[in-house]
């Protein structure tokens, strides 16, 4: 599983991003289409800056990633997951606020990765 943290509405340091420029991070599109979502006009979007946190629970047999973004809605909340860099403290933080205020819950995609080392 991969989750991806995207900031929304404020600007975290570069220095606690992992991709901090669209089209800068390794295996990265610079734009996303999100038309199917917010319709016409919406095809070039720049992949907004964001962290990752990977969790390999298949012991590397070769199956797709399945991609879940989970939205950060202010900077003291960032800060935490940056410090931690783990699931357990979003899923701390996700369940201490039941209404989304600071933190989004998990939100599916269709995005699904594979990765093949030899």
């Amino acid at each position: 599983m991969l989750y991806v943290l995207s900031p929304l509405g404020f600007t975290p340091p570069d220095s606690t991003l992992h991709c901090p420029t669209a089209g800068n991070c390794v295996a990265h599109p610079h734009d996303i289409d999100v038309s199917r979502v917010f319709g016409p006009g919406t095809e070039k979007n720049p992949l907004p800056p964001h962290s990752h946190i990977i969790i390999d629970v298949m012991n590397h047999v070769t199956t797709p990633w399945v991609l879940e973004v989970i939205g950060v809605k202010d900077l003291q909340t960032w800060n935490t997951i940056a410090a931690t860099q783990n699931l357990a403290e979003v899923r701390l933080l996700q369940a201490n606020d039941p209404n989304q205020t600071h933190i989004t819950d998990d939100i599916p995609t269709n995005i699904f990765l594979f990765f093949r080392v030899r």
